[in-house]
């Protein structure tokens, strides 16, 4: 069986040090942190999670609330969540089921909660009763009303604008936006407030035509939702209404592969005859055609962020009220360069 002083000679360390990395507690210079990792790989050095959860008094699991899994996005944040949790000893637990009373009873050190508006649904419902430690991801810390739970932010007020930008160099000046929500719905967040700020001056008092929104009929931030058939829906809208946008933002990718899907279904032409930029830059993107062009959310990254934030809640120490994850974007091939006419 492999041991901690295994692990200590393959690394050239002290076994003190290997047992503060695997603890997650007492400072590692970030080069000894490495090789202590590294080598317990490449042993196949696994502790004893009984043993351990008693003399940590940790359980090594994480709980991760995630009730919509059609979304790949979800799926995206969870695989940061799992590699970084992995990489430090602990394990994530995903649960689509929101109850104090259980959450209580589970053999976890802490909480993930998928985005601020369940942060402050957690928040008036009950953090107290629980009394562990709770992150969340979020975009667009701006419209956050408190800040008690620490984020782990990407700003789509950013994201718009890079997509809008984007665009723009390509030539579009008329574009489109398609969102589950009502364009004036909070939920929509900074997608919604960027994209009117930019657009209001272009469309001026036919803005609102341009504006694909409303499909999602429910209401309640808990409740699951069907992007892929909202996008579908958006498409056709989009078409009845005879638009002369050259080109679609789309809330997310999930809406934007649903749009893509129906207009092929209808025969138009993507990018020929409308371009079509999505939001997030999840890997589902490749694999339709054309490729989807999308703005990236740093989505794995957020994920790996979440851990370890809630990591160093755990262990006692400070953590930042708000940490921000980078914006990019990737191109694939569903936007047409009107430059090149």
């Amino acid at each position: 069986m492999v041991t901690r002083k295994d692990v200590a000679d393959r690394a050239h360390v002290s076994v003190t040090a290997v047992s503060r990395v695997l603890n997650n507690s007492g400072y590692v210079a970030k080069e000894k942190k490495e090789a202590v990792l590294k080598a317990a790989e490449d042993l196949g050095y696994r502790p004893n999670p009984i043993a351990m959860s008693l003399r940590r008094q940790r359980t090594g699991q994480i709980l991760f609330y995630c009730r919509d899994l059609g979304n790949f996005f979800n799926i995206e944040l969870y695989s940061g969540m799992m590699e970084y949790a992995r990489r430090v000893g602990y394990m994530i637990v995903m649960s689509g089921t929101f109850d104090f009373e259980q959450i209580n009873t589970m053999m976890i050190d802490g909480v993930i909660l998928p985005n601020q508006e369940i942060a402050n649904r957690y928040e008036k419902l009950g953090k107290q009763r629980s009394g562990l430690p709770v992150v969340a991801a979020s975009y667009g810390v701006a419209l956050v009303s408190q800040r008690d739970i620490p984020y782990i932010d990407c700003d789509v007020y950013v994201a718009m604008e890079n997509a809008l930008d984007y665009l723009n160099r390509k030539g579009h000046e008329r574009i489109a936006f398609a969102t589950p929500y009502t364009i004036f719905d909070p939920v929509g967040g900074g997608r919604h407030i960027a994209y009117l700020n930019r657009m209001r001056p272009i469309f001026g008092k036919d803005l609102e035509k341009y504006i694909l929104d409303g499909y999602f009929k429910g209401g309640d931030a808990f409740q699951q939702e069907d992007f892929f058939t909202e996008g579908k829906h958006a498409a056709s809208d989009f078409i009845r209404r005879g638009l002369d946008a050259t080109a679609i933002v789309c809330f997310n990718d999930n809406l934007a592969l649903g749009m893509l899907k129906q207009f092929q279904d209808m025969g138009v032409c993507v990018p020929e005859a409308v371009s079509i930029v999505g939001i997030d830059g999840t890997n589902i993107r490749r694999y339709v055609t054309p490729a989807l062009t999308s703005v990236d959310l740093s989505t794995s990254r957020q994920g790996a962020e979440c851990v370890r934030v809630l990591l160093d809640m755990i262990e006692g120490g400070h953590v930042r009220s708000v940490t921000s994850v980078p914006i990019g974007l990737i191109e694939g091939e569903s936007v047409r360069d009107l430059k090149l006419k």
